[in-house]
């Protein structure tokens, strides 16, 4: 194996993880609507128990931190992108170079912040749910 082949590991693994983070919180939402007893035809606000609200506020932290981990990253290896081409056409760098640790230190840490909001979401939700039924 070598380092490229473990990279498109790395960036199959991340991108599954990723997708799953939003169907699940998404999913996870809709469960506490399912619970919550909330129907399309309810002309009366949905009520949700206080229960179920920590497990609603981690999805969309989840969300947020999904939304944020990919702006941020695209804003970031814009920058980086543009700054390593003016180098690269100056001849003041090699064409191949390693990306700093400072450029996905904040990416990576949003990456398993939104996973972490997702499994105590998780966690939350499985606990109210319980407590609903017994």
């Amino acid at each position: 194996m070598d380092l490229a082949e473990a990279r498109r590991h790395k960036e199959f693994f991340t991108a599954a993880m990723s997708a799953n983070v939003r169907q699940l919180s998404f999913a996870g939402i809709g469960a506490i609507w399912v619970f919550s007893g909330g129907t399309a035809s309810n002309d009366v606000a949905l009520r949700i128990p206080s229960s179920f609200l920590i497990a609603g506020l981690l999805f969309v932290v989840a969300l947020a931190f999904d939304f944020f981990q990919y702006a941020w990253a695209s804003a970031a290896w814009s920058w980086f992108r543009r700054s390593m081409e003016h180098k690269v056409q100056k001849n003041e760098h090699a064409d191949s170079f390693l990306a700093p640790l400072g450029l996905t230190f904040t990416i990576n840490t949003l990456f398993w912040l939104k996973a972490f909001a997702l499994v105590v979401g998780y966690g939350f939700l499985v606990y109210s749910i319980y407590e609903r039924i017994h």
